[in-house]
């Protein structure tokens, strides 16, 4: 809805269980006051200051032998939830881009943080690596 908003467009009221609010499910009185929640709450959530956070990888000083990928996202421990999606970063078994142009020049903007949440945040990257699993045999 916010994206709606900044473009001017009409903003659509949903119910809890997320249909679409009507003059056939919902009374009139209702329906006004759940408008005023929206744009009342949307004017709260711009007044916080939006924060950006940029990571720039330069060097992953890990190299496991085998294609890797690494996920990177921001965790809020104060809600105990991720406020990113994952940004990948693809390597070589080498521990290097898989794009060549990309040496040196990984980076990706975290957006729509604000200030309360910086004291909270910290950065998750989970590393997996991309082959055959081997057994090894024991000598007994």
């Amino acid at each position: 809805e916010e994206g709606k908003r900044s473009m001017g467009l009409d903003v659509i009221i949903r119910l809890s269980n997320g249909d679409r609010c009507t003059e056939d499910n919902t009374p009139i009185i209702e329906m006004l006051s759940l408008h005023r929640y929206v744009t009342t709450r949307s004017k709260e959530e711009k007044s916080q200051k939006e924060c950006i956070v940029l990571l720039e990888s330069k060097l992953f000083a890990c190299a496991i032998g085998e294609p890797t990928q690494c996920f990177f996202s921001l965790w809020d421990s104060s809600t105990k939830e991720f406020v990113t999606e994952e940004f990948v970063v693809k390597l070589t078994h080498q521990g290097m881009p898989d794009d060549i142009e990309k040496i040196g020049n990984i980076k990706t903007v975290f957006t729509d943080l604000n200030t309360k949440q910086l004291a909270d945040l910290y950065l998750f990257v989970r590393v997996i690596r991309i082959g055959k699993i081997e057994k090894k045999s024991k000598i007994l």
